[in-house]
Protein backbone atom coordinates (compact mmCIF):
# COMPACT_ATOMS: atom_id res chain seq x y z
CA UNK A 1 0.00 0.00 0.00
CA UNK A 2 2.31 2.74 -1.27
CA UNK A 3 0.53 5.91 -2.37
CA UNK A 4 3.42 6.99 -4.60
CA UNK A 5 2.89 3.96 -6.84
CA UNK A 6 -0.52 5.33 -7.86
CA UNK A 7 0.80 8.57 -9.36
CA UNK A 8 -1.54 11.56 -9.37
CA UNK A 9 -4.76 9.66 -8.75
CA UNK A 10 -4.46 7.31 -5.78
CA UNK A 11 -7.53 5.59 -4.37
CA UNK A 12 -9.03 6.78 -1.10
CA UNK A 13 -7.90 4.86 1.97
CA UNK A 14 -11.40 3.33 2.10
CA UNK A 15 -10.37 1.18 -0.88
CA UNK A 16 -7.74 -0.52 1.28
CA UNK A 17 -9.96 -0.71 4.35
CA UNK A 18 -12.54 -2.57 2.26
CA UNK A 19 -9.92 -5.14 1.23
CA UNK A 20 -8.72 -5.58 4.82
CA UNK A 21 -12.22 -6.10 6.19
CA UNK A 22 -13.49 -8.51 3.53
CA UNK A 23 -10.38 -10.67 3.19
CA UNK A 24 -9.84 -13.53 5.61
CA UNK A 25 -7.27 -12.90 8.28
CA UNK A 26 -6.20 -14.75 11.37
CA UNK A 27 -6.15 -12.80 14.63
CA UNK A 28 -4.97 -14.61 17.74
CA UNK A 29 -5.73 -17.97 16.16
CA UNK A 30 -9.26 -16.95 15.09
CA UNK A 31 -10.35 -16.27 11.52
CA UNK A 32 -11.76 -12.77 11.09
CA UNK A 33 -13.72 -11.82 8.02
CA UNK A 34 -16.79 -9.72 7.50
CA UNK A 35 -19.30 -10.63 4.81
CA UNK A 36 -21.22 -7.33 4.81
CA UNK A 37 -20.60 -3.73 5.80
CA UNK A 38 -23.05 -4.27 8.65
CA UNK A 39 -21.04 -7.27 9.91
CA UNK A 40 -17.83 -5.27 9.74
CA UNK A 41 -19.41 -2.31 11.54
CA UNK A 42 -20.60 -4.64 14.28
CA UNK A 43 -17.13 -6.17 14.68
CA UNK A 44 -15.62 -2.67 14.80
CA UNK A 45 -18.35 -1.40 17.14
CA UNK A 46 -19.24 1.57 14.93
CA UNK A 47 -22.32 2.54 12.96
CA UNK A 48 -22.81 1.02 9.52
CA UNK A 49 -23.30 4.45 7.83
CA UNK A 50 -20.01 5.73 9.29
CA UNK A 51 -18.09 2.72 8.00
CA UNK A 52 -19.85 2.88 4.65
CA UNK A 53 -18.81 6.53 4.24
CA UNK A 54 -15.15 5.63 4.76
CA UNK A 55 -15.32 2.59 2.49
CA UNK A 56 -16.91 4.66 -0.30
CA UNK A 57 -14.42 7.52 0.01
CA UNK A 58 -16.97 9.97 1.41
CA UNK A 59 -15.25 10.37 4.80
CA UNK A 60 -11.69 10.33 6.05
CA UNK A 61 -10.35 7.55 8.20
CA UNK A 62 -10.26 8.60 11.85
CA UNK A 63 -7.57 7.64 14.31
CA UNK A 64 -10.12 5.73 16.38
CA UNK A 65 -11.37 3.71 13.40
CA UNK A 66 -7.81 2.92 12.34
CA UNK A 67 -7.09 1.67 15.87
CA UNK A 68 -10.24 -0.48 15.83
CA UNK A 69 -9.24 -1.97 12.46
CA UNK A 70 -5.88 -2.85 13.98
CA UNK A 71 -7.53 -4.44 17.03
CA UNK A 72 -10.08 -6.47 15.05
CA UNK A 73 -8.31 -7.25 11.77
CA UNK A 74 -4.63 -7.00 12.82
CA UNK A 75 -3.70 -4.42 10.19
CA UNK A 76 -1.41 -1.65 11.42
CA UNK A 77 -3.33 1.54 12.17
CA UNK A 78 -0.19 3.56 11.57
CA UNK A 79 0.09 2.33 7.98
CA UNK A 80 -3.52 3.31 7.26
CA UNK A 81 -3.08 6.73 8.85
CA UNK A 82 0.14 7.41 6.94
CA UNK A 83 -1.66 6.57 3.70
CA UNK A 84 -4.62 8.77 4.72
CA UNK A 85 -2.32 11.71 5.44
CA UNK A 86 -0.41 11.32 2.18
CA UNK A 87 -3.70 11.06 0.28
CA UNK A 88 -5.03 14.25 1.89
CA UNK A 89 -1.80 16.13 1.22
CA UNK A 90 -1.73 15.05 -2.43
CA UNK A 91 -5.36 16.09 -2.94
CA UNK A 92 -4.72 19.43 -1.21
CA UNK A 93 -1.72 20.13 -3.44
CA UNK A 94 -3.69 19.21 -6.55
CA UNK A 95 -6.50 21.60 -5.56
CA UNK A 96 -4.30 24.53 -4.55
CA UNK A 97 -1.35 24.37 -6.94
CA UNK A 98 -3.18 26.32 -9.64
CA UNK A 99 -3.99 29.05 -7.11
CA UNK A 100 -0.59 29.19 -5.42
CA UNK A 101 1.85 28.97 -8.33
CA UNK A 102 0.90 32.19 -10.18
CA UNK A 103 0.97 34.21 -6.97
CA UNK A 104 4.22 32.68 -5.77
CA UNK A 105 5.92 32.95 -9.15
CA UNK A 106 4.91 36.59 -9.48
CA UNK A 107 6.09 37.36 -5.96
CA UNK A 108 9.39 35.58 -6.58
CA UNK A 109 10.12 37.45 -9.81
CA UNK A 110 9.25 40.74 -8.12
CA UNK A 111 11.65 40.02 -5.25
CA UNK A 112 14.40 38.97 -7.67
CA UNK A 113 14.05 42.14 -9.75
CA UNK A 114 14.08 44.30 -6.60
CA UNK A 115 17.23 42.61 -5.29
CA UNK A 116 18.99 43.03 -8.63
CA UNK A 117 18.18 46.74 -8.88
CA UNK A 118 19.22 47.51 -5.27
Amino acid sequence: MDIESYGDNPPHVGHFVRRIIFEKCCVNGRIRQASTVGDAAELLKIGRPALSNVLNGNADLSVSLAAKIEDVFAYKAEALLIYQTKYQLLKYRQETVSEILPVFAGDLSLRWSQSVTN
